[in-house]
């Protein structure tokens, strides 16, 4: 053991003493309750069947909207360790198959349903210093917000819902009204697929642009993707050859 080591007190940066201003002005406004995950998934549920009704309610915190018989779009409130929620949106994909196992079942669509393609874009990053406005009222300073919280009661899940709602909604309906297509899809798997930036997705964009090859007829394009995938890593229990065949199947008519 050494005498050099130290235990920095938070907050200590900047950005962590604003956060701190507005945690606490949310205690002082409506201290501290932790919200039932049912009632945020309700407050969610509202505001999708209020701003886009077109999507069916799946479970609560899911939704869904059937594009044609090949994409379903979803979008879901994903728990992060039950105090924070934030919103992400994608789309299913039944021709690809998911694991159970050493086998591959074809996906579908249920209360449990997950993305085959998706995206959470992150909100820009919180400026360096807080206008005047939030010094007077930190609750103001909504660019730390990032996402639904939940353990300063109802009132607070609702201020926190507002804004991450206001964030999410340009991009979720842009990102939908390009994704339409398999051709659309394909071109943001690839994407996803080369962005360093872009973070670790599950299914990896590489299998699903290998399926999405073979589903447009480009077959050999499809199986060369699919054998690049599980070269670099991404068979767990399922055979290479069960993939494959897979993927012949979405190719055939």
């Amino acid at each position: 053991m050494t005498d050099d080591f130290k235990i920095t007190e938070w907050p200590s940066t900047p950005g962590e003493k604003r956060w701190h201003r507005f945690l606490q002005a949310a205690t002082n406004k409506w201290g501290y309750e932790q919200v039932r995950a049912a009632d945020v998934y309700a407050l969610f549920d509202e505001r999708v069947a209020l701003t886009l009704p077109e999507f069916a309610t799946l479970a609560p915190g899911r939704h869904q909207r059937s594009v044609d018989s090949e994409i379903i779009q979803i979008i879901r409130l994903n728990p992060l360790k039950g105090a924070m929620y934030r919103i992400g949106f994608g789309v299913l994909l039944p021709f690809i198959p998911t694991e159970g196992g050493a086998k591959l079942r074809r996906g579908r669509l249920s209360a449990k349903s997950s993305y085959s393609l998706w995206d959470e874009p992150q909100e820009v990053e919180a400026r360096k210093s807080a206008p005047v406005v939030t010094m007077l009222n930190p609750l103001n300073d909504t660019d730390l917000i990032r996402g639904v919280h939940n353990l300063h009661g109802p009132s607070f899940v609702q201020h926190t819902m507002e804004h991450h709602w206001r964030h999410m909604l340009p991009a979720m309906t842009a990102w939908f009204s390009v994704n339409v297509t398999l051709n659309a899809l394909l071109e943001t798997a690839l994407k996803q697929s080369t962005d360093s930036n872009f973070g670790t997705h599950h299914p990896n964009p590489s299998l699903v642009a290998a399926f999405l090859l073979g589903k447009l007829g480009r077959v050999e394009e499809g199986e060369r993707q699919l054998e690049a995938w599980a070269a670099e890593g991404g068979l767990w229990k399922a055979p290479l050859t069960a993939w494959q065949d897979h993927l012949r199947r979405a190719a055939s008519p």
